[in-house]
């Protein structure tokens, strides 16, 4: 299969460089110490796969896809449009030796990863080092295998208690349609271990960043969740007028296999909620595809269930898609966490952003 270059966008140079352990001397770059610092992640990708990610100062990285034990490590270089770039030097699957991939990171919060050997988005949360606080975290599908738009979970809330060193989880699940989908599960006993809340006996794992990125992986083959602690308010306008970096994925959920797009977004010229994607056609270069657009309409906002109700376009498909979008506030920049679904196509697709201006 297709091997991806990888490329970690940073929100910007100096804000990379920050959270990596490096600082700008002259015309290079180095660590501030000789000590390794390691910046831990835990994620999930369609179908249903948890992965460990470890990215270090020391411009090396290692990942595990946990539930099939495919493993890579390498090294990253930071090129001068503030991307990292790494190349995968080490592998269980010789055939990823050599490769690269792609991600983009947000402030040591939120990792978006286009992995090598397949082209299904990973998403992950910053591992916390402290125990999450109770909350309400509203989150949207990261598909499951067989997934279909009428009849599976399109987003929710999930609500965190916890009682001493125990905690619960109950989740509320929406349709496409926005009908709710049965009544609401309750999950007790849970624990935090290691950065990640499990249950003994399941295969459900969450983790949450220390600034609320909030990432489920249900383990076998039934998908995950991403989402954030609940936004303060309807933040469209504002969200609408600044530039992110992303992906947009469109997912066979029969074949178990997608297409991963990176993009870059802006403003849509004379509309305060709208935003338009251009897929790249060379990230090292930083050149889009002119012709290949994305348009995200952010129409409105469910303040009783902390999502954006939108429509996401693209040039390559003639069907527009009904969009549930997630969009909080993380260390002042803006992320968006979408899916996008027709109830005449069974193919979900996600769309994932981060503010980069």
């Amino acid at each position: 299969m297709k091997v991806k270059i990888l490329a970690i966008v940073s929100v910007s140079l100096l804000a990379a460089l920050a959270i990596y352990g490096l600082v700008i001397t002259g015309c290079g770059t180095g660590p501030t110490t000789d000590k390794v610092t390691t910046h831990s992640y835990f994620g999930t990708q369609s179908p249903g796969d948890a992965w460990s990610w470890e990215i270090n100062d020391d411009l090396t990285f290692w990942a595990s896809n946990e539930t099939d034990g495919f493993w890579i490590s390498g090294s990253y270089t930071i090129l001068p449009n503030s991307f990292l770039k790494g190349s995968v030097e080490a592998s269980s699957n010789p055939a990823a030796e050599g490769g690269t991939v792609y991600a983009l990171v947000l402030q040591n919060e939120l990792l978006l990863i286009a992995p090598p050997l397949d082209e299904n988005l990973i998403v992950c949360a910053g591992k916390s080092e402290s125990p999450p606080s109770a909350g309400v975290f509203p989150w949207i599908a990261v598909p499951k295998s067989g997934w279909y738009p009428i009849m599976d979970e399109t987003y929710g809330l999930i609500t965190i208690e916890s009682i001493g060193d125990s905690y619960t989880l109950k989740t509320v699940a929406y349709n496409l349609l926005d009908s709710q989908i049965g009544s609401q599960i309750i999950d007790s006993g849970f624990t935090f271990v290691d950065g990640r809340l499990i249950q003994s006996g399941s295969s459900k794992e969450v983790s949450i960043s220390p600034s609320g990125i909030f990432v489920c992986d249900k383990g076998g083959d039934f998908g995950g969740y991403a989402g954030s602690i609940k936004p303060a308010a309807d933040v469209r306008t504002l969200a609408a007028s600044h530039e992110y970096k992303g992906f947009f994925f469109k997912y066979d959920p029969s074949a178990g296999t997608g297409l991963l797009q990176p993009v870059k977004v802006e403003p849509y010229p004379g509309q305060s909620t709208w935003l338009r994607g251009f897929v790249y056609s060379d990230i090292d270069s930083d050149t889009v595809d002119v012709t290949k657009i994305i348009t995200v309409e952010l129409t409105s906002y469910n303040s009783e269930r902390s999502i954006v109700m939108g429509i996401i376009k693209d040039t390559a498909s003639v069907i527009w898609g009904r969009a549930k979008l997630i969009i909080p506030e993380i260390n002042n920049k803006y992320l968006i966490l979408g899916v996008r679904a027709a109830t005449i196509e069974a193919y979900p697709y996600n769309f994932v952003a981060i503010q980069t201006d």
